[in-house]
């Protein structure tokens, strides 16, 4: 697919072939189906915009990736009345994940911020870089110098651990 000389067509086999990843990530995000389909709606908007400046040489989903996180962090700051914090998008990340692996939406955040403030700082460093920064776990790895089976060990057993707190 020739990004340069975007049309219309183009650019619907694009959103055919990413639509259901970046709603996950709107959905992780926000923990809101109604609220993920506005960024999804939001994100390809974004995306139509920038789409001549897209590197077609690289992956689709990174570039997706942090149009829909910062997409998703301009509409949650929007509709809270506070300033929302990093730490809270991030622990409602971790919280929307469980939530999301449950079927359960009304996860408590303060005690998902409080497991992840007495979890190792590997943890939170895993959390935070998956979840945050949007990483995946093989990046992680690389970055924290460890095995990629060490990181997804770590981070389900976090996510494991929050889940038994919260049921």
């Amino acid at each position: 697919m020739n990004m340069k000389q975007i049309n219309e067509p183009v650019f619907r086999q694009f959103v055919d072939q990413n639509l259901a990843y970046v709603y996950t990530v709107a959905l992780k995000l926000s923990g809101s189906r109604d609220d993920a389909d506005e960024i999804t709606q939001q994100t390809f908007i974004k995306a139509w915009r920038a789409f001549h400046r897209f590197d077609e040489a690289r992956s689709a989903r990174p570039w997706l990736h942090e149009i829909a996180k910062n997409t998703a962090y301009d509409f949650l700051r929007r509709q809270r009345t506070t300033p929302i914090s990093t730490e809270d998008v991030c622990v409602q990340m971790v919280v929307s994940s469980v939530a999301i692996d449950s079927i359960d939406t009304s996860i408590d955040a303060a005690r998902a911020r409080a497991l992840l403030q007495h979890s190792s700082s590997t943890i939170q460093q895993i959390i935070q870089l998956h979840y945050f920064e949007g990483l995946r776990f093989r990046e992680i790895a690389t970055r924290l110098s460890m095995s990629i089976h060490t990181v997804t060990s770590l981070h389900r057993r976090a996510l494991q651990r929050l889940k038994k707190l919260l049921d």
